[in-house]
């Protein structure tokens, strides 16, 4: 990564046959097929953290991997303490790990992906942000229990960065 390397984090959801839907096409997606979605604990999807050369991919489900990574390691991260993920649905485990202004994620089968720790936290924040209003629409009443654990999770991120 270089200090012109912009960063962005986003998600996508997995509908059926592993098809990915990413968070711009949501809201077409979301009115042209609404029952297309699973249950919202078991709905799978992907993380992605992007600066130049250096990538990570999360799989995993939504409701468990966004608050996670997004709101969790927020927290964490910012009080410079590392972060340790385990996969809900595999056995995938990671390490968020702040150095100085790096955040470096790592794990057993992958190469370190070293991110600026400043853009990566707010870009975590931002995603989970936009988890939480995107979840709104696709299950207005179905996760409201879901969604509602989700609000003290990000204002504890929100504070955290404040």
């Amino acid at each position: 990564m270089t200090a012109t390397d912009t960063l962005s984090v986003t998600f996508a959801i997995l509908l059926g046959a592993g098809r990915e839907v990413t968070e711009d096409a949501l809201p077409e997606v979301i009115t042209s097929e609404p029952g297309g979605f699973d249950v919202s604990y078991l709905q799978e999807g992907r993380l992605y953290i992007t600066a130049g050369e250096a990538i990570y991919v999360a799989e995993d489900p939504l409701f468990f991997m966004i608050p996670s990574l997004c709101f969790d390691a927020v927290a964490k991260l910012t009080a410079g303490e590392s972060f340790p993920y385990a996969s809900w649905s595999s056995p995938e485990k990671i390490s968020l790990d702040v150095t100085g202004d790096t955040i470096t994620i790592s794990g057993e089968d992958m190469d370190p992906q070293s991110f600026a720790r400043d853009d990566l936290l707010k870009a975590l924040l931002a995603a989970g942000q936009r988890f939480r209003a995107s979840a709104a629409r696709i299950w207005p009443a179905d996760s409201e229990e879901d969604r509602n654990s989700l609000g003290p999770r990000s204002e504890a991120a929100e504070t955290a960065l404040a």
